[in-house]
């Protein structure tokens, strides 16, 4: 059988009712996402604050790094630069001076009685060099020394005698420009 229905309710009222439960529905919707929105924010917030403290730790630990960076590589020049003046303090220990080598080779060839009085040796490698003795056999021996290459070893490339006397003790003063050879920096 057919239900009837009666309805004495006005249709305003239906509609009305209608639209009442869409708006309720809009409000709920609008006010879920809104909710979600701020959530999101909060969460977008957060995660943004956390990135941008981890990156202030990271420049710092960076900025740490470049200065401990810096302060090695002002040690390492330190380092170098000393290190340059180590060397070249042991070059200059090695190598004897061209005033020691020529008092060296001087002493060799000099018999003994025959007294060095002055010596000097200017940068052309010539030495002006003073002397006495006691007699005339000694000079001649110190002068063979001079100018024979065997004795000398080609360390001499030449040598004259400048003045020569004889004192009132009977002593052979005597002065002598030797010029010197140059063979590898060694006289």
């Amino acid at each position: 059988m057919n239900k009837l229905e009666i309805n004495l309710l006005p249709p305003e009222l239906n509609i009305s009712k209608k639209e009442s439960l869409r708006k309720k529905l809009v409000f709920r919707t609008s006010f879920g996402f809104l909710v979600l929105t701020i959530l999101a924010t909060i969460v977008l917030f957060a995660l943004v604050i956390t990135k941008n403290f981890q990156l202030n730790n990271k420049t710092s630990s960076i900025e740490t790094l470049v200065n401990s960076i810096n302060s090695h590589k002002e040690q390492e020049s330190l380092a170098s630069v000393l290190r340059a003046r180590v060397n070249s303090i042991n070059a200059l220990l090695k190598k004897e001076s061209p005033e020691v080598e020529a008092y060296n080779l001087i002493t060799i060839l000099m018999p003994p009685n025959v007294n060095l009085i002055n010596l000097s040796l200017d940068k052309n490698r010539k030495m002006l060099l003073t002397g006495e003795t006691s007699n005339f056999a000694l000079l001649d021996s110190f002068f063979t020394n001079l100018t024979d290459p065997k004795i000398h070893l080609g360390r001499i490339n030449g040598t004259s005698i400048n003045s020569l006397s004889v004192t009132q003790g009977s002593r052979v003063k005597f002065d002598l420009t030797i010029n010197l050879a140059s063979s590898n920096g060694k006289i």
